[in-house]
C-alpha cells in the first residue's frame, strides 16, 4: 500500500514538475530578447550616475549628483541633476545607457538637467561628460563659476561678505560703488588689426528697481579717468567718468539707448576695436560709439563696478582678443564667365567673413566635366593660398574660382581587370590576361567617366587589401561601373575588422557597384552571431559607406546584387553594419539626388542593415547653417527595393533626411537580433513624404521597440501601405511623436500574429494620424503590454494628439483588450477615435458603427510564417499566399466600408470642429517637417489627416492589399476589397475566346472590333532571339485579332486578355516581345491571377511569354546568371546569338530604371545593358538557382540558408514539445512499474 502511495505521489510530482517547466518555456518563448519591457506601472527603477572626463571614467572634470538624492522611482518620477565643473574643464552633456549596456538612443531626453524615469528604458545609467578646455591663445580670462573660488579677482574692501558663487553664478549684493577686477592671463594686445571683447551674462536678483545698477569699465587713462558701459534700470549708455569709483549720476555721456535690465538674464557682448566700441544684448545690437580722439590714448582695463545698492548676478565671463573682419565672396567662373546655376565644383571652407591677417582655408573639389584652374582676386591677380593673407581693408574681399570645361580627357575610357589569383600588379590591368592582382592598383589610379573595374569571380581580397576605394566620378550618360567577370564565386572582400568600411565613396557621383561579396568580421569580438551574443561596444565596422561633404548635389549612386554578411560592428552605434549614406559639412549645402539600393542580401550585420541619409543639412532638431532656412535640404529620388535583411543586430532599413523616398519589396527577417535597445524592422525618421509598401517584416525580436514597421519622428505625410507584418515580438506598428510629426497614414496592411501590442502610439501619437482598412489577426492573446493600442510615455513629445481609425478588422481570440492597461491609452482613449471597424474577440471601443457580427475571412491566420527567399509576400508577387485574408463570397463586410470622406466628416462632427486649413492648398507636401507641424498646430487634428499622398513614380493609392481596384462606392472593411471578376458580364463589353487554348479577350464595343476572331499560335522557342532562364518553364503565344477574311487588326483601345494556367504553377513574369525590321524589344506587363487565369491589360497584340517558377533547385543550372565583360548582370533575358553583353559606357543605368518604371519599351541592346535594373526583371526571382548564381559562393543556396540558422535554441516550441513527451514517458513508465508491483 505504501508503495502504491509512493508511486502515485512520484507520478504527481513528476507531472507537476514537467508542467511547470513547460509553462516556463512557453512563457519565455514569446520574447527572445534578454530585456523585455515591464508592464507593471509600479515597478521601481534605479538610476546610476557616473562621470567621464575626456572619454575616460574619472571625476577630473567634475561631478554630478541628484538633487534631493532621488535616484529611483516608478515611471514618471522626475530626476533633477546638478553638475559641478572643475577649473580648466567644461561640461559637454549627458550620455545614458540601458541595463544591457546599450545606448538609450535618445529615448531618455535630458533637458535642463532633468528627465523622467520611464518604463521604456527601465534601469538606466546616466553619464555626465566633461572635457578639458583646450588652450586658446585668444582668451585673456574666462570664468563659468563652476567652483566657489573667486581668487582670480581683485575686489574692493566693501564687497567682503557681499559676494559669493551660488548655483554656478556670481551673486553680488554691493552696498554702493564697488569694484571687481578680473586678473588677466596677459596684457591685452591692441595693434591695428586686433581688438578685444568682453562677454558676460547679467541680471538683477532680489528686488528689481529702476536706477543706476552696474558699470563695466573697458578703458582707463593715465590720469585715472575711465570709459565705461553703464546700465540703469531703463537705459544703457557709454560714459567717460573721472575714476573707477566715480559717484552715481556723474560723468560725460557719449551714447545712450533704452534698455531694461530686470530679472531676466542678458548676454552682453562689448567689442572694442580701434576707436570704436559696439554693444549687443543676446546678439541684438544696442549701441555703438566711435571716439574722435581715439580714447585720448587710454589703454584696455576691465573692471566690473556695482554702483548702487542693487543686487546683480554675473555668469560666464569671457575676455578675449578679436580681429578685424572682412566680408568674403567666392564666385565661380566657367571659361571666364560667372555662373550661379551651375556648380563646376564645390568650395569647402567658403564662409561669409574672414579675419584680417588670416589665410583663406579654401579647398576645391572638381565635379565631372570641369577642371579647376586656380583662384584670382577682383583685379585679376593670381591668389596663391599658401602665401595669401587677408589684407586690412573695409571693402568686401572678392575671390574668383576659375574652372574650364573638360571636354577632352587625356585618355579613352577603359575596362580594368583585377584577379587576386592569376593577376600581377606590374600588369597594365587592361585585359583579363593582364589583370592586376590587388585593389591597391585601383586605389592609386583615378577613374574617369565610363570606366569599368571588374573583379574576377573567385578572387579573395583580405584585410587592408579588401578596401575598395578609388578617385573619380562618372557622368549622367557614362557612369563608373564596379562589378565582376568570369564564372564561379562572387569576388570576396574579406576585411577581417582591419578597416572601418570595406567600400567607401567620398564626394563621388554616377557610380554603380554590383555583384560583390563583403564581410568585415573582427576576431577580437564575438563571431558566433547567436541571439544577443555580440560583445562589440566600441569598434565601428561597415560594409559600404558613402559620404558627401560640402559638395552640393551628388547624383546617382547604385548598389545592387551584393551579398553582405558577418559584420560584427559596434552595438552602441546605429550607424555601422551594412550600407550607410551620410552628408557632412557646414559650408556647401549638400544632398543626394538618386540613390538606388536594390536586390542585395544582407545577413548577420551589426548593428544596422541599411541606413540613409544622415545629414547635417536636414536636421530638423538642431540649428544649422543660416544658408538653409529651417534646416531642410533633404536627399531626393531615394529607392530601397528588393533587398533581404536577415538577423540585423538592430534596425533592418531606416531612411532619414529624405523627401519622397520609396521603400518597397524588401524583406526584414529577425531584426533586432542583438538586443540593441529600441529598434524595429523598417521605418523612416525625419523623412517627409516617404512611401513604405509591399514589404514583408517578420520575427523582429524583443519589445523595445520590436515592431515590424514604424512611422517615426518628423516624417510628415508618410504612408505605410500594402505590407505584410507577422510574428514580430514587439507588435505591428509604431508611430512616434517625440518630435514634430504630422499626417502619418497606415492603410491596407495585414498583420498576422504580431505580439505584445499592435499599435504603439509613443509620446502621445502624431497629429493627423489615420489608420484605415488594415486587417489585424492574432491566434493567441497578447501578453506583455497586452492590448491592441499602447500609448506609453505621453509626458514627452509634443503632446497627445487625436488618432483616427476606420474600416479596420480587429480579429482576435476571445477576451483581447483594446487598450493597454499599463499605458496612458485608457486615460486618453477619448483622443482615439473609432468609426466603422469590425471587431472579433476584442473589447469594442466607442464606435458608433461597430461591426460585430458576420465577420468571416476565407482562411484567416493561414498566411506564411516563414520566408527564406528574396521575394516578399506582397504586391506583384502574390499568387495566393495570403488569400486567407480575402473576403468570402457574399461577405457582410464586402459593402460595409465607408469612404475616407465620410469618415472625416464624422470625425469633424464628433470633435465639434469645422474644416479650417486646407493642407494641400497650403503646400504641406513641399514643406519641411517643422513647417508642416507648425501649420498643423494652427488647426484641429482632422484637418491634418492627409488627403493627398506623396507623388512618387510607380506608386498608386487606388487598390487594396491584393491589387484590386478600389471604387468610389461599395468599399469593403479590412485590407481586402470585395473581389470582382474581371469578366463580370457587362452590356457594353464583348468577350471572345479561343476554344483550343482557352485564351480569352474582352473589349469594349467602342473599340470598333466587329466580326473578329482570336488567332492563337504557340511559338517555338527557337523562333525567339531571347530566352528566359533555362531553369524556368515557359509558354510563348502569338495572340492576334483577325477579320473573317484573315486581315490582322490593330487596337485602338486597350483590351483584357486571359490566359489559363496550371493551378499548381507560380508565375514569375508575363513578357511582351515586340519586333520590327531591325530590333526586337521586350517589356514586362503587369498582371494578376484570378481563378487560375492570368489577367492582363494591353493595347498591343503580338508575342507573349509566360514564365513559371522552377520546381526545384538545380545547382548545375547556374549559367543564366553570369556576368559578361561589361560587368552587367544578365539575370533576365539573354541574346541567343551573342551571349556576351557589349561594353557600353554611355548608358545611364539609373535613368534607365525610371524608363522601365514608366513601362516604356527598351530596345534589345538597352535590355542587355539594363540587366536587372528593369523593374521586375531586375528583381532576383524566387527561383533560388538564379539567386545562387548571383549571391552564392559556388555552393547550394540551401547551404547558405542553413548557415544563417541559429546554432542553438531555434525554437522554444520544440523545447515545450520535448518536455511534454518526456512527461508522458515518465508517467507511462511509472504506470508499467506500478502494475508490475501490483
Amino acid at each position: 500500500m505504501n508503495k502504491k502511495i509512493f508511486l502515485k505521489s512520484a507520478i504527481i510530482l513528476l507531472s507537476v514538475t514537467c508542467l511547470i517547466n513547460a509553462i516556463k518555456a512557453l512563457d519565455s518563448s514569446g520574447v527572445s530578447s534578454s530585456t523585455g519591457e515591464i508592464v507593471n506601472q509600479d515597478r521601481i527603477y534605479n538610476i546610476t550616475l557616473k562621470v567621464k572626463t575626456d572619454g575616460v571614467y574619472n571625476d577630473l572634470g567634475g561631478n554630478v549628483i541628484s538633487e534631493n538624492n532621488v535616484l529611483s522611482g516608478i515611471s514618471g518620477t522626475k530626476i533633477n541633476l546638478k553638475v559641478s565643473t572643475n577649473s580648466g574643464y567644461r561640461f559637454v552633456g549627458y550620455q545614458s545607457f540601458l541595463e544591457s549596456g546599450n545606448s538609450t538612443d535618445g529615448l531618455l531626453p535630458i533637458e535642463n538637467d532633468s528627465f523622467e524615469i520611464s518604463d521604456k528604458t527601465g534601469n538606466v545609467t546616466v553619464v555626465a561628460m566633461f572635457e578639458k578646455i583646450p588652450i586658446d591663445e585668444t582668451i585673456y580670462f574666462s570664468d563659468e563659476f563652476s567652483t566657489e573660488n573667486i581668487n582670480n579677482y581683485l575686489l574692493s574692501e566693501n564687497l567682503i561678505g557681499k559676494i559669493a558663487v551660488s548655483n554656478g553664478k556670481l551673486n553680488i549684493h554691493a552696498p554702493g560703488v564697488s569694484s571687481i577686477k578680473p586678473i588677466l592671463s596677459r596684457q591685452i594686445d591692441e595693434s591695428s588689426t586686433l581688438g578685444y571683447e568682453i562677454q558676460f551674462s547679467i541680471q538683477q536678483i532680489g528686488e528689481v528697481k529702476q536706477w543706476n545698477t552696474f558699470r563695466v569699465v573697458f578703458k582707463e587713462n593715465s590720469d585715472g579717468s575711465v570709459y565705461a558701459l553703464e546700465f540703469t534700470g531703463k537705459a544703457v549708455s557709454i560714459k567717460k567718468l573721472s575714476s573707477i569709483d566715480a559717484p552715481n549720476q556723474t560723468g560725460e555721456k557719449y551714447a545712450e539707448t533704452g534698455h531694461n535690465l530686470g530679472s531676466e538674464e542678458h548676454r552682453i557682448r562689448l567689442v572694442v576695436r580701434g576707436d570704436t566700441v559696439t554693444v549687443s544684448d543676446n546678439e541684438i545690437p544696442l549701441l555703438s560709439y566711435s571716439s574722435p580722439e581715439n580714447w585720448e590714448g587710454a589703454t584696455a582695463s576691465i573692471v566690473f563696478t556695482p554702483i548702487s545698492n542693487r543686487s546683480v548676478s554675473l555668469d560666464d565671463i569671457i575676455i578675449r582678443q578679436t580681429r578685424a573682419l572682412r566680408s568674403l565672396l567666392v564666385v565661380s567662373r566657367i571659361d571666364g564667365q560667372e555662373v550661379t546655376d551651375i556648380q563646376p565644383g564645390s568650395i569647402r571652407g567658403n564662409t561669409s567673413q574672414v579675419f584680417v591677417g588670416d589665410s583663406l582655408p579654401l579647398e576645391v573639389i572638381e565635379k565631372p566635366g570641369y577642371q579647376f584652374i586656380g583662384f584670382k582676386d577682383e583685379f585679376g591677380n593670381v591668389v596663391d593660398l599658401s602665401t595669401f593673407s587677408v589684407p586690412n581693408d573695409e571693402s568686401d574681399l572678392v575671390i574668383y574660382a576659375d574652372f574650364q570645361t573638360a571636354e577632352v580627357v587625356n585618355r579613352e575610357t577603359k575596362t580594368f581587370y583585377i584577379d587576386s589569383i592569376e593577376g600581377n600588379d606590374t600588369n597594365s590591368g587592361e585585359s583579363e590576361t593582364n589583370a592586376w592582382k590587388t585593389l591597391e592598383q585601383l586605389r592609386k589610379n583615378t577613374l574617369i567617366a565610363g570606366d569599368r573595374v571588374l573583379l574576377k569571380r573567385g578572387s579573395r581580397f583580405v584585410g587592408e587589401d579588401a578596401a575598395l576605394t578609388f578617385k573619380g566620378s562618372g557622368l549622367e550618360d557614362a557612369p563608373i561601373l564596379i562589378s565582376s567577370y568570369g564564372e564561379g564565386e562572387l569576388p570576396l572582400l574579406e576585411a577581417q575588422g582591419k578597416i572601418e568600411s570595406v567600400i567607401k565613396l567620398y564626394n563621388q557621383e554616377y557610380i554603380t557597384i554590383e555583384n560583390l561579396e563583403i564581410t568585415n568580421l573582427d576576431p577580437n569580438f564575438s563571431t558566433s552571431f547567436e541571439l544577443n551574443s555580440n560583445n562589440n561596444r566600441s569598434k565601428i565596422l561597415r560594409g559600404v559607406h558613402v559620404i558627401a561633404e560640402d559638395y552640393g548635389v551628388v547624383h546617382d549612386i547604385v548598389l545592387r546584387n551584393m551579398y553582405l554578411h558577418d559584420i560584427n560592428g559596434n552595438l552602441n552605434s546605429k550607424w555601422n553594419g551594412g550600407i550607410f549614406f551620410d552628408v557632412y559639412g557646414t559650408t556647401v549645402p549638400t544632398k543626394y539626388d538618386g540613390i538606388l539600393i536594390e536586390n542585395n542580401y544582407l545577413e548577420r550585420v551589426d548593428r544596422s542593415g541599411i541606413k540613409l541619409v544622415g545629414s547635417t543639412w536636414a536636421n530638423q532638431n538642431l540649428k544649422n547653417n543660416k544658408n538653409i532656412p529651417l534646416n531642410w535640404y533633404p536627399s531626393t529620388n531615394v529607392v530601397v527595393r528588393g533587398n533581404r535583411i536577415e538577423k540585423a543586430g538592430g534596425d533592418s532599413i531606416t531612411v532619414r533626411d529624405t523627401d519622397g523616398a520609396l521603400i518597397e519589396y524588401n524583406i526584414s527577417a529577425d531584426a533586432r537580433y542583438q538586443d540593441t535597445g529600441y529598434n524595429a524592422g523598417i521605418w523612416p525618421f525625419q523623412a517627409s513624404n516617404t512611401v513604405i509598401q509591399y514589404n514583408e517584416s517578420f520575427r523582429t525580436h524583443g519589445v523595445q521597440d520590436g515592431q515590424g514597421l514604424d512611422l517615426d519622428h518628423v516624417s510628415n505625410n508618410s504612408v505605410m501601405q500594402y505590407n505584410y507584418s507577422h510574428d514580430n515580438e514587439g507588435g505591428f506598428m509604431l508611430i512616434m511623436n517625440w518630435y514634430e510629426q504630422t499626417s502619418p497614414t497606415v492603410r491596407y496592411n495585414i498583420s498576422q500574429n504580431d505580439k505584445d501590442k499592435i499599435f504603439e502610439l509613443a509620446r502621445g501619437g502624431a497629429q493627423g494620424t489615420a489608420i484605415y482598412n488594415n486587417t489585424i489577426f492574432s491566434d493567441s492573446k497578447l501578453t506583455g503590454r497586452a492590448g491592441v493600442i499602447d500609448m506609453p510615455s505621453t509626458s514627452g513629445g509634443t503632446g497627445v494628439k487625436d488618432i483616427f481609425l476606420f474600416n479596420n478588422i480587429f480579429y482576435f481570440t476571445d477576451g483581447e483588450k483594446m487598450f493597454v492597461e499599463a499605458s496612458d491609452a485608457g486615460k486618453y482613449k477619448d483622443s482615439i477615435h473609432f468609426y466603422n471597424n469590425a471587431y472579433v474577440g476584442v473589447e469594442v471601443p466607442d464606435d458608433p458603427k461597430a461591426i460585430t457580427e458576420g465577420i468571416t475571412l476565407k482562411g484567416v491566420g493561414t498566411g506564411p510564417t516563414e520566408n527564406k527567399s528574396m521575394i516578399a509576400n506582397a504586391g506583384k508577387f502574390l499568387t495566393g499566399q495570403l488569400d486567407g485574408y480575402r473576403l468570402p463570397e457574399n461577405s457582410s463586410l464586402a459593402k460595409l466600408g465607408v469612404s475616407k470622406e465620410e469618415a472625416i466628416s464624422y470625425f469633424y462632427k464628433k470633435l465639434g470642429v469645422q474644416p479650417t486649413i486646407d493642407f494641400q492648398d497650403n503646400g504641406s507636401l513641399t514643406m519641411s517637417p517643422t513647417e508642416a507641424f507648425a501649420l498643423a498646430r494652427q488647426t484641429n487634428s482632422v484637418d491634418a489627416i492627409a488627403r493627398v499622398y506623396p507623388a512618387i513614380e510607380g506608386v498608386t493609392y487606388d487598390t487594396d492589399f491584393f491589387g484590386e481596384t478600389l471604387s468610389s462606392e461599395n468599399l469593403s472593411v479590412g485590407a481586402a476589397q470585395e473581389k470582382k471578376s474581371v469578366f463580370e458580364e457587362k452590356i457594353s463589353d464583348i468577350e471572345i475566346s479561343d476554344v483550343k487554348t482557352g485564351i480569352g479577350m474582352r473589349y469594349k464595343r467602342s473599340n470598333q472590333l466587329a466580326d473578329v476572331n482570336l488567332s492563337i499560335r504557340l511559338i517555338n522557342k527557337d523562333e525567339l532571339q531571347y530566352t528566359i532562364n533555362a531553369n524556368n518553364p515557359t509558354f510563348s503565344y502569338e495572340i492576334q485579332l483577325q477579320k473573317n477574311f484573315g486581315e490582322y487588326m490593330d487596337l485602338s483601345e486597350s483590351v483584357t486578355i486571359t490566359i489559363p494556367i496550371e493551378a499548381d504553377k507560380k508565375i514569375l513574369n508575363v513578357l511582351k516581345i515586340n519586333k520590327n525590321e531591325q530590333t526586337e524589344s521586350v517589356k514586362e506587363l503587369p498582371y494578376r491571377i484570378e481563378n487560375n487565369k492570368i489577367i492582363l491589360e494591353t493595347d498591343e497584340l503580338g508575342s507573349f511569354i509566360i514564365e513559371y517558377q522552377m520546381e526545384k533547385i538545380k545547382k548545375e543550372n547556374n549559367t543564366n546568371a553570369t556576368i559578361s565583360e561589361s560587368g552587367k548582370s544578365s539575370l533576365g533575358l539573354q541574346n541567343k546569338e551573342n551571349s556576351d553583353v557589349q561594353a557600353v559606357g554611355d548608358k545611364d543605368y539609373f535613368s534607365g530604371l525610371e524608363l522601365s518604371n514608366k513601362g516604356e519599351e527598351l530596345s534589345r541592346e538597352d535590355s542587355k545593358l539594363m540587366g536587372n535594373s528593369i523593374n521586375n526583371l531586375q528583381t532576383i526571382k524566387e527561383s533560388e538557382s538564379i539567386f545562387e548564381g548571383n549571391l552564392g559562393r559556388n555552393k547550394e543556396l540551401s547551404d547558405m540558408y542553413q548557415k544563417s540558422l541559429p546554432k542553438t535554441g531555434e525554437s522554444n516550441q520544440a523545447y515545450i514539445v520535448l518536455i511534454g513527451l518526456f512527461s508522458l514517458f515518465v508517467v507511462l513508465i511509472c504506470q508499467i512499474f506500478k502494475k508490475s508491483i501490483d
